[in-house]
């Protein structure tokens, strides 16, 4: 069991912490007066903790006023699970790839219009960009979301874009989609500026559902066009295929 937090803390984040543990416990439900003891805070504070998880759906009350985690937080745990257990099957495909290109091997997964970069495997002593584990970015502006995308459908990428209007939507539109189609045909994305280059493929699982990209990251002295193409993109796409495998997908 977690020890209570004592009067002294009361950092807003700690108490949230708090009092998250106290309902992940041998008995998930309590009242306002049982968490404001446990945390140490008075019932108005510990009120309006418990309104703001409400709120989003991270705790919810019964009948009787008394507190249980809600459905966000399962939510919550899934994805994590998920996650988890993406990065456990992709690890040994970022190793190998890593060790046979002597580039960053990334690990990415789209989250709302978003690419997340989950993992990353590098060659130690191989100079590189710093790793992008944790960040995110628009889909569109990485071969990642690009591998993802070029594999949705016209109406998903028309909601994408949704927030154009006139001609110019239209014509950004058409290009998108011409760009995609293309990396669609290859199987491969590639990416090229600002001194790096990539390379970027999707992944599916047993359904048929995209579930994540591989991406090798490099320097665009290094990563130059032809070496993508005859190395490193059949490369990917093989590691892409045993991944897939592994997730229960068949062509």
């Amino acid at each position: 069991m977690k020890q209570d937090l004592s009067l002294h803390q009361t950092g807003s984040v700690e108490h949230v912490i708090a009092l998250l543990e106290t309902l992940t416990e041998d008995t998930p439900i309590h009242s306002v007066a049982t968490i404001s003891s446990r945390l140490g805070i008075s019932r108005n504070k510990a009120f309006r903790l418990l309104a703001t998880l409400e709120s989003r759906e991270l705790v919810e009350k019964d009948k009787h006023g008394s507190y249980r985690l809600g459905t966000a937080a399962a939510d919550l745990a899934r994805r994590l699970l998920d996650n988890v257990n993406i990065i456990g099957h992709a690890r040994p495909v970022l190793n190998e790839l890593a060790r046979r290109h002597g580039e960053a091997v990334y690990l990415s997964v789209l989250k709302d219009d978003d690419v997340i970069f989950l993992d990353v495997a590098d060659c130690a002593g191989v100079e590189g960009s710093g790793s992008l584990v944790g960040k995110r970015f628009p889909s569109l502006a990485t071969s990642a979301g690009k591998a993802i995308r070029s594999l949705q459908s016209r109406d998903l990428l028309e909601k994408l874009l949704g927030g154009k209007r006139g001609r110019q939507r239209s014509v950004d539109l058409e290009a998108i989609i011409g760009e995609l189609e293309v990396i669609r045909k290859h199987g491969v994305a590639i990416d090229e500026g600002g001194g790096t280059s990539s390379a970027a493929t999707a992944v599916r699982d047993y359904t048929g559902k995209i579930v994540c990209a591989l991406t090798v990251l490099g320097p665009s002295v290094r990563m130059l066009r032809d070496r993508i193409e005859k190395e490193i993109a059949p490369s990917l796409m093989e590691g892409a295929e045993v991944l897939s495998l592994r997730f229960g997908y068949a062509k």
